[in-house]
């Protein structure tokens, strides 16, 4: 049934996220997607960086500094901790704010858990950042990532879309608008938390 779904997201059927919507015991699976990319995807990051760093370090001739290539991996992996939270957290405001401004503004009757049921299965597309591991073999794999990234992220944005569609039951003009609003909040979250994480680490420095 998973499976089903998952690959119903993949192919942008309309009807995987009708289906997901009504069904309340979907919810923790929902939260389990969104938490389980977040955490591929940052440890994919983390293993990247860490490649780079020592592929960089090595360049400049350093490959004998092996503080050097710890503290770079050390420094990347707590930014991948708090990348992850960070996501999450972006995640649930996100659902709020398509609720909220769908059910005050355009009077639908969405629910919070609604909202993370379909988007939560849409956001599977977001695995595809894993892809940044390539960058493990080389660091010249990072541009061919980029490329499919940017494709990803649009497929991602448009398999979003429908779900959200499906989830709030209003026309596309307002489904629009209601994402538009919701990227502003997710943009204003994000950062605020970036900026007192930056200023945490800030402060630790000194």
């Amino acid at each position: 049934m998973l499976l089903d779904r998952i690959i119903g997201a993949f192919t942008f059927k309309r009807e995987v996220y009708a289906d997901v919507k009504k069904d309340t015991s979907f919810t923790p699976t929902a939260w389990g997607i969104v938490v389980v990319v977040n955490v591929i995807n940052q440890l994919a990051g983390y293993l990247a960086a860490g490649a780079i760093a020592v592929a960089t370090l090595g360049a400049l001739g350093e490959f004998g500094d092996l503080g050097a290539v710890g503290a770079a991996t050390s420094a990347s992996l707590v930014g991948s901790i708090v990348s992850m939270v960070i996501g999450v957290v972006a995640f649930a405001v996100g659902a709020y704010a398509i609720m909220f401004v769908a059910n005050s503004v355009f009077k639908a009757t969405v629910k919070f858990d609604e909202v993370v049921r379909t988007v939560g299965l849409a956001y599977v597309w977001q695995i595809v950042g894993v892809l940044v591991v390539l960058a493990i073999i080389s660091p010249a794999f990072l541009c061919l990532t980029g490329i499919l990234g940017l494709a990803a992220a649009v497929l991602s944005a448009v398999a979003s879309a429908i779900a959200i569609k499906e989830a709030i039951g209003l026309d596309w003009t307002q489904t629009i608008v209601t994402i538009v609003i919701a990227w502003i909040a997710i943009f204003i979250v994000t950062a605020i938390l970036g900026s007192v994480v930056a200023g945490f680490a800030f402060m630790g420095a000194l």
